[in-house]
């Protein structure tokens, strides 16, 4: 399925875990790419599935939250930032300036809910968050 993705223009293979409990292969899932020239990344919030992925050689980690914020700065790679609650993006700002502060590479998720289950929150949250950021001056 991988191949096939590829072939259709994905650049990364996303390995999708069940929330819940931790899925124990995903370390061996992720070798298995790596090893036919994939580039992957891991779509979990749980440290236990994130840092065998990391060490097989993952890329992108989605999500960082509050929740992993610790376990992401000795991760070694490229992460997503997501807030805790999407409605008001409480805890994003905390997790950019910590990832700013270790020196994380970092891409910001705000996290849009679909319409009829939350769209308009999640945007009046984003446009709250984006008002209160300060430009730096030059």
């Amino acid at each position: 399925m991988a191949r096939h993705y590829r072939e259709s223009g994905a650049d990364v293979i996303d390995i999708g875990c069940n929330p819940g409990e931790a899925w124990l292969g995903v370390g061996e899932t992720v070798a298995a790419l790596k090893q036919k020239g994939f580039r992957v990344s891991i779509d979990s919030l749980n440290p236990q599935e994130i840092e065998p992925a990391v060490r097989a050689g993952a890329e992108l980690i989605l999500s960082v939250n509050r929740s992993n914020l610790p376990a992401a700065r000795d991760w070694g790679c490229e992460v997503v930032a997501i807030p805790d609650v999407p409605a008001n993006l409480e805890g994003l700002d905390e997790v950019i300036n910590q990832l700013m502060a270790w020196g994380v590479p970092f891409r910001i998720d705000p996290v849009i809910e679909p319409i009829g289950f939350g769209f308009a929150p999640s945007l009046g949250g984003i446009w709250k968050f984006v008002a209160g950021i300060r430009t730096p001056r030059l």
